[in-house]
């Protein structure tokens, strides 16, 4: 159970109703003795998404997202299992146990443990070296952009103003250098002299949505020195820039307060904390690199809808392209945003006011009317065959729509803008279709299918698993071909053997995470007490067939007949015994 006491996890998880937990995230609806809504991992209209109150469980029949309440709030959250039940041991007011020497569990554990203590302390000194003579540029840069007392307060806003300071200062509260490479925030030179690897930059901590420190933002202060503009920190245990964005922590806060209504995402730090100062609190930033799923669930958490907001010049608007269908394709509404002149938010705001920025949130585009747009400007509509090209695109743009009443609105700009008729253009909308259909079937065809799986051997560990004794039919581990199936097999050979019931919940701390899907489809798929019966008569005659068929060899290569007719006697009641199961 991944290094903690089997016992206590097995009280955290009675004390943390699937149910309620799930109910956090998810509008649930009874349905017989499961609760039914709308996926939170995938967008639909229509529920697919199941949590089993008797099981434990949950499962999509959309995405096949599956598991157990440790690994919802894993997936929810987008955390690690350790911060899973961390989370969950705090909501059930349970005290967290001393770790069980499980592998590296515990070292694991305590090793990230220590990179957020790593981190808050050089945040502090960071934050004090703003009141420091040293730190004035960094001031100065602060109030020259307009960045108010109370906003680097709130922010944690700090300065790296020299390349060894931290080191002395870190060195002398108890930390090693090993501590500090591991946080990313000190290397050691050729010569083995270690240095802040910021040195020199105005800092932005970045606070992950578990309120922890596990990074840093850096912008260089000295605009003539040849080092990169931004430096983030580097990969570490706890900082992965793909999962995380910048100002999430605050936005926890206000949904805890008053909720959120939307989230604007900007591309810098800079941008957030400038919005903020004008309102517009429910900004944030990703790290450098462009929107993830991760980063798409994580948004889910806190509300439905966003806003992009990203800088108005042609990089600015590729970057929000990129982004879009990960948004879209997790259930978000999107608005985008275009800003004038190819200026940033926190330009706009500082040089025209709040205004002109909410000015451009009234004017933001649904997301296909965007990709429209964005279609139009790539061609010459007054070129036929540019024109031409335009419409093929942006047929294939309202493909993606299920609805075809929403189809039909935006084949209808198509028309206005090139003269084709609608007729002409639901053809290509069509034809479309039927290719994307034709090129699905080819893949399905080609795909490879597991040719181990074995139906009998999958009822008969069911069974187990709903309580039905397997143990005195026979070992099943010679029929199993599959690692899925033996991992499943050897849970419930253990609980067997100890006297205690196998839990499904349970196997999904042992199945390896990449199965999850097959596990949750495992064990969400039809499953009668006929089955085990039927899985139990075959898997029988197997077994004494192949019984049989040794003997068969042993009797055609045994040259004493009266050996031979021994062996014909059990060849005898073997087939009479197979005749009984048929």
């Amino acid at each position: 159970m991944a290094g903690f006491p089997t016992e206590w996890l097995e009280e955290l998880k009675s004390k943390s109703n699937i149910i309620d937990v799930v109910g956090r995230y998810v509008n649930l609806t009874r349905k017989g003795r499961s609760f039914w809504g709308c996926c939170p991992f995938h967008g639909e209209k229509t529920p697919s998404f199941k949590a089993d109150e008797d099981k434990q469980l949950f499962y999509c029949f959309g995405c096949k997202a599956s598991g157990n309440v440790i690994t919802f709030i894993e997936k929810i959250e987008n955390v690690d299992f350790l911060d899973a039940v961390k989370h969950l041991a705090e909501k059930a007011g349970m005290n967290l146990p001393t770790m069980k020497s499980d592998g590296d569990i515990a070292a694991a554990k305590e090793h990230r443990d220590q990179i957020h203590k790593t981190l808050k302390a050089a945040a502090h000194y960071y934050h004090e070296n703003l009141s420091r003579l040293a730190g004035k540029a960094a001031v100065d840069y602060l109030e020259q952009r307009g960045v108010m007392p109370n906003s680097i307060k709130r922010f944690g806003l700090g300065a790296s103003v020299n390349w060894d300071g931290l080191i002395g200062h870190m060195l002398s509260q108890g930390f090693t250098h090993a501590h500090l490479k591991d946080a990313g925030l000190a290397e050691a030179n050729k010569d083995g002299r270690w240095y802040d690897v910021f040195g020199g930059r105005l800092m932005f901590p970045v606070i992950n949505n578990w309120l922890n420190v596990v990074g840093f933002s850096g912008r260089l202060l000295d605009k003539d020195a040849k080092m990169a503009k931004y430096r983030n920190s580097a990969q570490t245990a706890v900082f992965d820039k793909s999962k995380l964005l910048y100002g999430i922590n605050l936005l926890r806060q206000k949904k805890q307060k008053e909720g959120v209504p939307h989230i604007i995402i900007v591309e810098g730090q800079m941008d957030v904390i400038s919005l903020h100062q004008a309102g517009f609190d429910t900004a944030v930033a990703c790290l450098g690199t462009a929107l993830t799923a991760a980063h798409a669930r994580l948004i889910k958490n806190y509300c439905g809808k966003v806003y992009l907001c990203y800088d108005g010049d042609t990089a600015g608007m590729a970057a929000t392209l990129r982004g879009l269908d990960i948004l879209a394709e997790s259930g978000l509404e999107i608005r985008v945003m275009s800003l004038p002149d190819k200026i940033d938010p926190d330009d706009l705001i500082r040089k025209r006011g709040a205004e002109a920025f909410q000015e451009c949130i009234d004017n933001a585009k649904p997301l296909l009317e965007f990709k429209l747009a964005m279609a139009k400007a790539a061609y010459n509509l007054s070129d036929a065959s540019q024109k031409a090209k335009y419409a093929v695109d942006a047929v294939r743009i309202i493909k993606s729509l299920v609805n075809p009443v929403e189809q039909e609105e935006y084949l209808k700009i198509v028309r206005d803008d090139t003269g084709y008729s609608m007729d002409a253009l639901k053809k290509q909308l069509a034809g479309d279709t039927a290719a994307q259909k034709k090129a699905a079937e080819i893949l399905t065809a080609a795909a490879p299918t597991n040719a181990n799986e074995d139906v009998n051997v999958k009822y008969m560990l069911r069974a187990a698993l709903e309580g039905i004794n397997i143990e005195d039919n026979f070992d099943l581990l010679p029929y199993i071909n599959t690692e899925f199936f033996k991992t499943v097999y050897n849970y419930i050979r253990k609980c067997q053997s100890f006297g205690q019931a196998a839990k499904a919940e349970n196997l999904y701390e042992i199945v390896d995470a990449a199965n999850h899907g097959a596990l949750g489809a495992f064990l969400n798929e039809s499953f009668t007490k006929e089955n085990f019966e039927n899985s139990k008569k075959q898997l029988r005659i197997l077994i004494v067939s192949q019984r049989k068929n040794l003997l068969t060899e042993k009797f055609n290569s045994e040259p004493d007949m009266e050996k031979r007719k021994e062996i014909a006697k059990e060849i005898g009641k073997l087939v009479s015994e197979i005749d009984r199961y048929k």
